[in-house]
């Protein structure tokens, strides 16, 4: 009988794995999106083409990149570190020399894994490559732990020993150099429900009009490419994605214009460029006068100068205010019929001007030539001129700004941003597949970008469904100085001391202070036989009791032996920097028209993905909130988010991230936002009631059943102890707990609960979060 083994298995997994992240390639290929946009490493290059399944040493795919650059990528689900000659690791080492072996100018080799491989690959010797990059002559004076040393070591090894091996030449340090380079190690967890897939679907929404298929769809196509060894470029892709394709960042097309305008103002190209269709104020004040003027003179100079809101005729006569300009009567008529309170009561007559006559049409074509060209250096075509915000599907305009105050350009306009002086061409619309009315002037192209590298804080929100907090650590502190506290772990590597994802910079007084404080801290936890320290994928920092159940099978705790403050090098932070904004992005919604933020009572919702807008939004109406004229803003960066909440906490108003409400107006789920300081604050006026007692039951760390008497019959929670058990001013035995669901401590949710409520609980079973 054959023994069964996993083989089979792990194959499949592999291949669906590879297949998955040759699916992501092909949405940076079809969008044309910068490869740095999905990849932590910098590489800043749109993909031309793709090729699977190679007769190159490094086979499993290759992207041809604009500059002329060539991306070679070996795809393994999960690998460890190993210089055993039959491992996987050498095995692409292997192809890798024999592919630099070949020569040639901007050849990088990628090895693409998940966060599933080994730390040593992914961790330790990810940041030896990336320090080699930073600095190839100094970066030996980069002090290594001891395992990273080990690392180290045994990669220069074995480049030189299966150099000699495979090309037959001996390898110097120079050589080694230059082939760890190009050697990148790029972990992509692109599997179904992880971070890449998400972000794919992202980057989908603006393409396609259903993500989620076409993902599939791209997944599937990869494995016959691979199979049938195959290449696929923009236009192949677009050929098969076509059907799916969603229209954007489009002008009408001429159907549509003269069907609601009845004049086509910008047909292929051409734009109204000869004449000047006037609304103006007359001098004495008294009414307003249409006037339509040839734009050029026979010399092909213009006739009219405009600025300040006004217009000035080539003669010395005194400007006369403007109300509106435009290029031709059909479009002036609309406007006086969509703006009726712009004229006021004043009276409207025709000004009695002398009729247009032939015009120069080398003039005329030369300057259509010219607004064709300001068309085009427009790179935000969909965005208004004005104010930068996207135009939406909801009618507004196209305009051309030709004035002595501001620079030339012709592009989109709100219609409420339209100065008097703006040269109304015709009107524009912006198609998307958001069908929902809150996202009609949304900049979604914007809000995927930011997603990408966005949003640490909120990753935790994934998991979680009811009711939690979130901190807010209040204003990014700007720290410039000239030292940082780094850590010690027990497994030899190290930490530092990080602010929002980033090395804490303080002066030397400062770091010496932290560590003080810190050991102090530290000693007491030893003491309580709970030490602190850093969880290794996510870097999470925090007691070993704290952290425990939210370590997955690919995380481990790593307790901090050690602190010390040391000189701050920006060559070690740009290895630790994860290069991510902590609470950004994120949207608050506003009203349409005067832009002010909206608020359901005294609670202001933010919201931390769009397309959740419309059944949040639904909810706050049945609760019997108005949410007519909404629309969503984004906060781009993290100072954004900062003077956001900063205002909201200063006008004493509660922020709920993702508010979801019953019909009586009562919070069913959502994220409380509250300032870190303010927590600390409530933490210590509870511990403050609370005494001590020197026979606990209960003690720190536990695992236990909160079960809550209910008039429907009891309720449960689940989750860990804080504290030991205490006495509370009523001489009543009470414990600190903390929820727990989907085997995570739910953050900054701290509950005090009498200990006849509470029972043992194993961890086994599932958890769900108790109201």
């Amino acid at each position: 009988m054959t023994k069964k083994t996993g083989g089979g298995s792990a194959t499949n997994s592999g291949i669906d794995y590879q297949q998955r992240v040759a699916a992501l390639f092909q949405i940076i290929l079809y969008g044309q999106f910068e490869i740095s946009q999905v990849l932590n490493e910098n590489f800043s290059v749109t993909i031309k083409s793709l090729h699977f399944e190679t007769a190159d040493a490094v086979d499993d795919l290759k992207l041809l990149c604009d500059k002329d650059q060539t991306l070679y990528l070996q795809i393994k689900r999960s690998i460890s570190f190993s210089d055993l000659p039959e491992s996987e690791f050498i095995k692409s080492l292997d192809q890798f020399i024999e592919q630099h072996s070949l020569g040639g100018f901007n050849k990088n080799y990628v090895l693409v894994t998940s966060s599933d491989s080994s730390r040593r690959l992914t961790g330790e010797l990810r940041k030896i490559l990336t320090s080699i990059r930073l600095n190839d002559s100094t970066f030996k004076l980069n002090p290594l732990n001891k395992s990273e040393q080990e690392v180290y070591d045994k990669f220069q090894a074995a480049f030189i020993s299966r150099s000699i091996l495979l090309t037959g030449n001996r390898a110097d340090d120079r050589n080694f150099v230059e082939f760890a380079k190009r050697v990148y190690i790029e972990v992509m967890d692109v599997e179904a429900g992880m971070s890449l897939e998400r972000s794919a679907k992202l980057l989908l929404i603006g393409l396609v009009q259903n993500p989620d298929l076409v993902w599939a769809l791209l997944i599937k196509n990869s494995l016959v490419y691979a199979a049938n060894r195959a290449s696929v470029n923009t236009k192949a892709l677009t050929n098969i994605l076509n059907n799916y394709q969603v229209r954007k960042n489009q002008f009408m097309d001429q159907d549509e214009f003269e069907a609601i305008l009845r004049d086509a103002v910008i047909l292929n190209g051409e734009y109204s460029c000869n004449k000047e269709v006037l609304i103006l104020e007359s001098g004495e004040g008294d009414k307003n006068e249409i006037m339509e003027i040839a734009r050029f003179s026979d010399a092909c100079s213009k006739q009219l100068s405009f600025s300040n809101n006004q217009v000035k005729f080539t003669n010395d006569s005194e400007p006369l205010t403007l109300i509106y300009r435009g290029s031709s009567a059909i479009g002036l008529s609309r406007f006086v019929e969509q703006n009726p309170k712009a004229l006021g009561d004043k009276p409207l007559l025709i000004f009695d001007s002398p009729a247009i006559e032939s015009v120069n049409q080398e003039c005329i074509k030369l300057y259509n030539e010219y607004v064709d060209q300001l068309s085009k250096e427009n790179r935000s075509i969909g965005n208004c001129l004005h104010c930068g915000k996207p135009v939406g599907k909801s009618e507004n305009l196209l305009i051309e700004i030709d004035d002595d105050d501001t620079t030339s350009a012709v592009g989109a306009c709100h219609l409420a941003c339209r100065r008097p002086m703006d040269r109304v061409l015709g009107t524009a619309r912006i198609e998307n597949n958001l069908s929902s009315p809150y996202l009609d002037d949304f900049d979604f192209n914007q809000w995927v970008l930011l997603s990408l590298k966005g949003g640490i804080i909120f990753d935790v929100t994934q998991g979680l469904q009811r009711k939690a907090g979130i901190a807010w650590s209040g204003f990014q502190y700007q720290g410039n100085g000239d030292f940082c506290v780094k850590f010690q772990m027990e497994d030899g590597t190290k930490r530092f001391a990080f602010h929002r994802g980033k090395i804490e910079r303080m002066t030397e007084q400062e770091a010496k202070e932290h560590v003080l404080r810190f050991k102090v801290q530290m000693e007491k936890q030893k003491a309580e036989n709970d030490p602190l320290g850093f969880t290794t994928k996510n870097r999470q920092y925090g007691v070993y009791s704290r952290l425990l159940l939210g370590i997955g099978q690919d995380d481990e705790f790593v307790a901090i032996n050690d602190a010390v403050a040391v000189r701050f090098s920006q060559q070690e932070a740009k290895l630790h920097d994860t290069g991510r904004m902590y609470y950004a992005p994120l949207c608050y919604a506003a009203e349409k028209h005067s832009g002010a933020v909206f608020n359901i009572g005294n609670m202001t919702p933010v919201i931390s993905d769009p397309r959740m807008m419309d059944s949040l939004a639904k909810s706050w109406q049945r609760a019997g909130v108005d949410v007519e004229d909404l629309t969503l803003r984004i906060l781009s960066s993290d100072n954004e988010v900062d003077i956001f909440f900063a205002q909201i906490f200063a006008d004493k108003m509660t922020l709920i991230l993702n508010p979801l409400l019953d019909q009586n107006a009562k919070l069913v789920s959502g994220f409380i936002i509250s300032p870190a300081q303010d927590i600390l604050q409530q933490r210590e006026e509870i511990n403050e009631n609370l005494w001590e007692i020197d026979d606990p039951i209960w003690r720190k760390g536990d695992l236990v059943k909160i079960t809550v008497p209910n008039i429907n019959g009891p309720r449960e929670m689940f989750g860990q102890l804080l504290f030991d058990e205490a006495l509370n001013e009523n001489d009543l035995r009470v414990v600190i707990f903390q929820p727990m669901e989907n085997n995570k401590a739910v953050d900054d949710v701290e509950l005090v609960i009498p200990s006849v409520l509470v029972s043992s609980w194993d961890g086994s079973c599932d958890i769900d979060l108790g109201t």
